[in-house]
């Protein structure tokens, strides 16, 4: 997207704050609207069955809610805020003029989707295919690839995810997590903090993301 393009979509809506733990989009719900995030963390979740799954995270410069505004179907999934995020809210009406004033938009927009359509293709394939070791290093290999950042002590994953939230995202038992995520910490590669994780060895993880034995469900 060029910079008049970029320029165009931030003054487009209306600025919002939110606080953390606010559901600021709800599954089902029949509303239209989308979210650009300027700051702060959401994380993307589906109920089904009672059971909640988080399907993903979303950062600064992402776009939330762009389904049900292109779709007019229903909500999804849900949205909820992790910390403290600023936002633009845009209406249906506003996003369909602004992609059509700036023809880049749609592109990148389209672009957004694909990619995020391919991540849920990886992570299907994984599930059927990969044992629960392999899909939790990769899960935080490409956590850390999308949002993570360099730092002193390696490479930060840039978000802040319990182990549920990341049994969940890898499709692995919390119990089996645990197990994993003790592995490769006990095996120098990560680094564990409250809700904060450190890449020490990114060559390590790599070969664990296709090597890791099999731990049982």
């Amino acid at each position: 997207m060029n910079p008049t393009t970029s320029r165009a979509l931030l003054g487009t809506g209306t600025g919002v704050l939110f606080p953390p733990d606010r559901v600021i989009i709800r599954q089902g719900d029949r509303d239209s609207h989308v979210y650009l995030l300027l700051s702060g963390i959401v994380k993307v979740t589906t109920m089904d069955a009672d059971q909640e799954s988080m399907l993903a995270v979303r950062v600064s410069g992402d776009m939330v809610g762009e389904m049900a505004a292109l779709e007019r179907r229903p909500r999804s999934a849900s949205v909820v805020t992790s910390v403290e995020t600023r936002a633009r809210i845009i209406s249906r009406a506003e996003l369909t003029t602004f992609v059509g004033s700036y023809p880049d938009a749609a592109l990148e927009i389209m672009r957004m989707m694909s990619e995020r359509l391919r991540w849920s293709n990886s992570r299907r394939v994984d599930i059927t295919t990969r044992p629960a070791g392999v899909r939790l290093s990769r899960i935080i290999l490409e956590i850390g690839r999308i949002y993570g950042h360099p730092t002193a002590n390696g490479w930060d994953l840039g978000v802040a995810l319990t182990q549920a939230e990341l049994a969940s995202l890898a499709g692995v038992a919390l119990r089996t997590a645990e197990k994993v995520l003790h592995g490769l910490n006990k095996d120098g590669l990560v680094v564990r903090g409250y809700r904060r994780m450190v890449i020490k060895d990114l060559v390590g993880l790599r070969r664990a993301a296709e090597m890791y034995d099999e731990i049982p469900h």
